[in-house]
């Protein structure tokens, strides 16, 4: 039982080396079976991060991002903040539902 409950103590650094010697070496590999099929990709991903406007999407998403952040703050502390209260409550001997929403 002891056998197969071995932990490794492995470098996180040392696999994420393997992996990229791993997917290195099969992109060799398939850019030497066909290269042409490799360059007209190369080509073409090119031509679409040249005309994609990658800089406002990346700024949009940002934007969204960091403009949820927080509704979602207050959001999580209004929730905790009931949670505490109803605890305090059961504490002091009042009968209430321990989830605020189970009554929703």
């Amino acid at each position: 039982m002891k056998d197969t409950l071995k932990f490794e103590s492995a470098d996180p650094l040392k696999k994420a080396k393997q992996a990229c010697g791993k997917y290195s070496t099969h992109c060799a590999e398939t850019i030497r079976r066909s290269p042409f099929a490799s360059v007209g990709l190369s080509v073409a991903v090119g031509v679409i991060l040249r005309y994609l406007p990658i800089g406002p999407i990346l700024n949009a998403i940002l934007r969204i991002v960091l403009g949820l952040i927080k509704p979602s703050v207050i959001l999580f502390g209004s929730y905790k903040l009931v949670m505490s209260l109803i605890k305090k409550s059961e504490v002091s001997g009042s009968k209430s539902s321990p989830d605020p929403l189970a009554e929703v």
